[in-house]
Parts: C-alpha cells; structure tokens; sequence
C-alpha cells in the first residue's frame, strides 16, 4: 500500500474502499459458509 494513498482518505476515497473491503468480508463468509453447506451435503 502506497502512502499516497493515504492522502486520498481526506478527499473521499476512504469510504470508497472501505465499502469495497466490506464486500470482500461478506463475501468471504457467504463462500465459507456455502462451501460448508456443500460438505454437508455430499
């Protein structure tokens, strides 16, 4: 991670990749969850 991009916090890209990581997150426990579902399953 660039420290510029640092800078770009204060001019709203913050909340832009903070979204973005949010999204990552869920779809991160949504795959776990569904690859959980097929062990079960067979």
């Amino acid at each position: 991670m660039r420290l510029d991009r640092f800078d770009d916090h204060q001019t709203g890209f913050g909340p832009c990749v903070a979204t973005m990581m949010a999204l990552l997150a869920i779809g991160a426990l949504v795959g776990g969850i569904l690859a959980r579902l097929a062990v079960l399953t067979h």
